[in-house]
C-alpha cells in the first residue's frame, strides 16, 4: 500500500456494502491495511468472518443491503461513517427486452438504486452535520452507454449516474465528496450471478484480460487518498483489450 494514502484514510471509518466478494472485498482490504476502520457488509456472513480474521480492522455487518430504513438505522445505530461505499449490485438475464422477468427487473432496481438510496439516506444526514464525508458509488460503463439485451441492467446504472451527479449539486458547499467509479469487464462473481451457470460466465472473459477486483478497489482507494479539495467525480477503468461496450479484443 503506498505510504501517501495512510493520513487521509487512517482512523476515518467506511461502510462497505457487498463486501464478501469481488470489488467490495477487494475495497475493504485495502481500506483497512491504509488504516481505515471498516464494516463490511454482506448477506454471506461466513464470507464475511473469513474476512474480519485476514485484517482485525474489518467489522463484519451481515445485512442484505435491501434492508428497510429502520433495519440500517438500529444496525448502525451511533456508528460514525465517513465514507460509505456502495458497491453491492447485480444483473439477472441477458435477453432482450420482450422477454425479460418482470422478478428479475425488480431484483435489479431494489438492489442497485433503491437500496443505493435507501442507504446513503440513512447515513447522508450525520455527514451534512459534520461537513465532512465521502460516498463512493460503483456504477458502470452500462451507466454510461446501452447496448442491446442490457435495457434494465443499463437504467439501473444510468441511475447511479443520475444520483452522483445530482448528489455532488445537491452536497455542494458541505465538503460531502460525490466520487463515481465506472468499470469494464471485470472478472468477478458478476457474470457467475448474472447467468446462474459458471461456464457461460466464464466464455464472457475467454481470450482476454479483463480487470481484476484489486484493480477497481485500488482505484477506488486512489480516489478517496486525494486531498480533501480534490473529487474524483467520475472514473471510467477499462480492460486494454476493452475500448467500448461490446468492443473487445479477443486472442485465440
Amino acid at each position: 500500500m503506498n505510504e501517501n494514502f495512510i493520513p487521509l484514510l487512517k482512523d476515518r471509518t467506511a461502510l462497505v456494502t457487498g463486501a464478501s466478494a469481488g470489488f467490495g472485498r477487494e475495497t475493504a482490504l485495502l481500506l483497512a491495511k491504509a488504516g481505515a476502520k471498516v464494516i463490511a457488509v454482506a448477506r454471506r456472513a461466513e464470507k464475511l468472518q473469513e474476512l474480519a480474521k485476514e485484517v482485525p480492522l474489518i467489522t463484519p455487518l451481515a445485512m442484505d443491503v435491501r434492508a428497510s430504513t429502520s433495519e440500517w438505522q438500529a444496525a448502525l445505530a451511533n456508528q460514525r461513517i465517513d465514507i460509505l461505499i456502495n458497491n453491492a449490485g447485480l444483473a439477472r438475464g441477458r435477453e432482450s427486452f420482450e422477454l425479460s422477468k418482470e422478478d428479475d427487473t425488480d431484483l435489479v432496481f431494489d438492489t442497485n438504486v433503491k437500496a443505493l438510496i435507501r442507504l446513503t439516506r440513512v447515513i447522508v444526514p450525520q455527514m451534512l452535520a459534520r461537513e465532512d464525508g465521502d460516498i463512493v458509488n460503483i456504477g458502470s460503463i452500462a451507466g454510461l452507454f446501452t447496448y442491446a439485451s442490457g435495457s434494465i441492467y443499463c437504467a439501473s446504472k444510468f441511475a447511479v449516474h443520475a444520483l452522483s451527479q445530482a448528489w455532488r449539486q445537491d452536497f455542494l458547499g458541505k465538503n460531502i465528496r460525490v466520487i463515481e467509479i465506472c468499470p469494464g469487464m471485470a472478472e468477478t462473481e458478476f457474470s457467475e450471478v448474472r447467468f446462474g451457470d459458471k461456464d457461460r460466465a466464464k466464455k464472457v472473459y475467454e481470450g482476454l484480460r479483463a480487470l481484476s477486483a484489486r484493480d477497481v478497489a485500488e482505484s477506488i482507494v486512489w480516489s478517496l487518498s486525494r486531498p480533501r479539495h480534490v473529487n474524483i467525480q467520475n472514473m471510467v477503468i477499462m480492460p486494454t483489450d476493452q475500448s467500448g461496450v461490446g468492443q473487445v479484443h479477443r486472442r485465440p
